[in-house]
């Protein structure tokens, strides 16, 4: 009898904490879109763990209309790889691909902001993608670096300290020869 009263006591309190964290504000957001953000991040990560990243594509824009933008890093580096995936496939017309690009790069601005600890890791790769997705853009990668650097000193990868000086080059050569 003692037991089943402590089981039925230690149910009563467990059930109690469940229904009452589920019902305050969470990382998911709250109300029913907190249970859709939940489920699309569990669906599309599947897809992604799976390999299957065109399959992917739809649980993953739902989540990211519907989630928090702190709910979890990986909605939006995934969100990159789904991107460039999108962006390999054939027939993407010019437009399309141009909004693609800089939605990838709106992703970084994303973590950049939201993700302190991985800060310095998604402007890299912010960087090296302005200059395979956006190869004209001088200036805009050239920003990316200079906040990188001001970021990073003395610590910065030697590939982004190559790559500002090859952006500085054909300023400095326009500048001796203007």
């Amino acid at each position: 009898m003692k037991k089943m009263r402590n089981f039925l006591f230690f149910f009563g309190a467990f059930f109690f904490a469940a229904t009452s964290l589920s019902a305050q504000p969470g990382k998911f957001g709250t109300g029913p879109d907190s249970t859709e953000c939940r489920q699309r991040l569990s669906f599309y990560r599947e897809y992604v763990r799976a390999g299957d990243i065109i399959s992917a594509v739809p649980s993953w824009r739902v989540a990211m209309a519907l989630c928090p933008r702190d709910v979890n890093q990986l909605l939006f580096s995934d969100g990159q790889t789904i991107l460039k995936t999108l962006l390999q496939q054939p027939g993407v017309p010019v437009e399309r691909r141009n909004e693609m690009v800089d939605s990838i790069i709106l992703l970084y601005d994303i973590r950049i902001e939201n993700y302190p600890q991985n800060r310095v890791s998604a402007m890299q790769f912010k960087v090296r993608d302005l200059g395979t997705f956006k190869p004209d853009a001088k200036e805009e990668q050239l920003a990316a670096l200079e906040v990188l650097l001001n970021e990073t000193g003395g610590e910065t990868i030697p590939e982004m300290l190559v790559r500002y000086m090859d952006d500085q080059a054909p300023l400095c050569r326009g500048g001796a020869h203007g």
